[in-house]
Formats: structure tokens, sequence, C-alpha cells
């Protein structure tokens, strides 16, 4: 099913407190209930529980969302607290993309070339670039490409984990904590499934790590010529994936963390202490496309609300998800103080979500 989307029809009361407040009703077509609030972060959870699903059975933990909506479309166990080995390797990438340039040079210390786990067998003193050290770490998971990166551009292994917890913090979380950029055990190491598949819509806004966890093999082009293969299944295996990451220890068990997309549609799937995670992220895409579709909401600067002699905006796309076909009243109440706006939407006196607005200053 496509995403799809529409032209915005508004009706106005505005009572003017000590700040503006507008209820704005919205037709839509299509039929969907329940919501949820996670993590301090208003956003459109969906839950599925009219439908029977099989998949899952044997996993600690579990979540099912759309990448676009943020909709939980299935969940098990997804606040509670786990470890989840090296799909940590997500945030270590996202942080270390957004804090260094890919083609910035760094040299092997000791203490990287001799970390414990899955390896890309780096050598001390080597030059490498970022570049090929995240390809290691997200196509092999090299634990020692994570000590690298965290020592070369952020100088330690502890500030590139201040880093995380602080992107942490700006996402909204508040069950993740990280100890280390690879995974390995630590009691204070630690996520949940919901609160990781928010790092992954995170990470996948960054073109530079969809353009990486989508890629099946890559060869480096330093000092050392290295070939890696991903090791994540389904991009073999399932056409839509588009990714994201695999992680196992003794103590957290198979973890997985996969996304796929298709005709407008962006699904993230997470599972932590899996045995059959390759077969259930398999039949959780699958739920997903068969079930589900998104909508937009708000196109980023295409939903627009007058208010004095302003004009404010989305500065993002919005989307829900629907499960079915049928009909629903979709209801706005935007608040706007000063320069700030708010829209509240729901459905039948059932809040669903939140989303901002900005000023444009522009007058009518």
């Amino acid at each position: 099913m496509r995403r799809r989307s529409f032209k915005y029809i508004f009706l106005f009361n505005v009572v003017f407190i000590s700040a503006i407040v507008i209820s704005v009703f919205l037709i839509y077509r299509k039929d969907f209930s329940g919501n949820a609030v996670r993590a301090n972060i208003t956003t459109p959870l969906l839950h599925s529980d009219t439908l029977e699903v099989s998949f899952c059975q044997n996993a600690a933990a579990a979540v099912l969302v759309d990448a676009k909506s943020g909709a939980v479309l299935y969940e098990k166990n997804a606040d509670v607290r786990l470890p989840m080995a090296s799909t940590t390797k997500i945030m270590t990438a996202l942080v270390v993309i957004e804090n260094s340039s890919p083609d910035d040079v760094i040299e092997i210390s000791k203490t990287a070339a001799g970390v414990e786990g899955s390896s890309i067998y780096l050598t001390v003193g080597e030059k490498i670039t970022v570049r090929d050290l995240l390809y290691g770490l997200m196509l092999e998971s090299g634990n020692d490409a994570a000590t690298a990166l965290a020592e070369g551009v952020f100088g330690s292994v502890k500030a590139c984990s201040k880093a995380m917890n602080e992107k942490a913090h700006e996402i909204g979380l508040v069950s993740t904590n990280f100890t280390n950029p690879h995974g390995l055990d630590d009691r204070d190491h630690y996520t949940t499934a919901y609160e990781l598949s928010l790092i992954t819509k995170e990470a996948l806004k960054n073109d530079l790590f969809r353009e990486i966890v989508s890629t099946k093999s890559y060869v480096t082009q330093g000092e050392k010529n290295r070939y890696f293969s991903n090791h994540n299944r389904l991009l073999r295996s399932y056409a839509d994936t588009i990714g994201v990451k695999t992680g196992y220890t003794s103590k957290s068990g198979r973890c997985l963390v996969t996304a796929t997309s298709r005709d407008g549609e962006e699904y993230i799937a997470v599972t932590l202490n899996d045995s059959h995670d390759w077969n259930d992220h398999r039949e959780m895409h699958s739920f997903a496309f068969e079930n589900f579709c998104g909508y937009e909401i708000a196109r980023s600067e295409g939903f627009d609300i007058y208010a004095g002699f302003s004009k404010y905006t989305s500065p993002e796309d919005v989307y829900i998800t629907t499960m079915g076909e049928g009909d629903f009243t979709l209801n706005y109440k935007v608040t706007i103080e000063k320069d700030i706006g708010r829209v509240e939407y729901s459905t039948d006196s059932v809040s669903l979500g939140n989303f901002a607005i900005q000023i444009c200053r522009e007058e009518l």
C-alpha cells in the first residue's frame, strides 16, 4: 500500500487567552484506534491487538513500528530494559557520522587493535578512513572498528559513550544507557526494544547511514584492502530490506534490528534475545505490509496556519498509520504562543499525537 497525502481543509475557532488555541477538523478515509506515549515522545502509537500473530514467541522483547509515523504495530515487552549487544553500533555510527567527515583518517591504537570479540583485524599504527571503519562497524560488526572510531572521533571510549548518551537524551529516550561503542556486556549498558527502534528511526534519516547499512558487500581502499560482507541475511532474502544491524553476546542472546521499505511505506522491527530472529523479522515485515498503510497528515512547509499577521507552518512531514479501510474524522487543535506552535491531532476524542509548527513571519 502506498503512502497517501491530502489537501488540508480547516475550520477555525480562535480563542485569545495567554495563547491562541485553534480547533481544526479534517475529514479523511480510514479506520484505526489506540494510542500511547513513551519516553516523553508524543507519537501516534497504533496497537494491533485485534490481529492474531504467531511470530516472536521466543523473543524476550520485540517491537514493530512504522518508521515514518512512529506507530507501534506490534509489541512484546517493548519497554523492558535489556542488553542489546552489537545493535549498539547503530547509535555509534550515528554519532560518528554527525561528528566527523567520512574522509577523516584515524590511526589505530593498541587498545583498538586488541579489543575482544568480532573484528575487522585492525593493526596497531594502521591508518584508515572513518568511512572504511563505518563499513567495518556496520557490515562486519567490528568491535575494533567501534573502538577506533570512538578514540579517533571523540578521543576515548568514555567520551564516545557520553556523546551516545547525549544523543539518546536528545531523541528523548529514558530507558537507554551506553557505556561503550561496541555492545560488549556491561550491567549499565542497556536499552529497550522500543527505544532501539527510535534510535534506528533517527539513524535512518541520515543518508550515509542508510547507504552503509543497505550495502551487501564493501572493499576498503586504504593501506590494506579488506572485504566486508554484511551479516544482515534479510538483505539477501527479503527483497524490501534496507538494513540495519545484528548483535549477539552470551548474555544478551541474539539481537536484531531490520528495516524495510516498499512503495513509500517503511517499517522497523526489533527483537532482543530471540533465537528465531530471522524468521520472526520476515513475518513481522510481511505482517506490516499486509495490514497497514501510512498517511501524510502534514507536509513540510505545506501545512499552513494563519493567526494574526503571521503564518505558521510544519517544518517536517508528519504521518499517521492506519489499519483496514473505512472513514474517520481527524481533529486538529492548534496552540500558538508567541513564535511557537503545536498541533495536537485526535479522533473520537482520543489524542493520537502532536507536532510543532514554526512562524514564517509572513503578513496576510
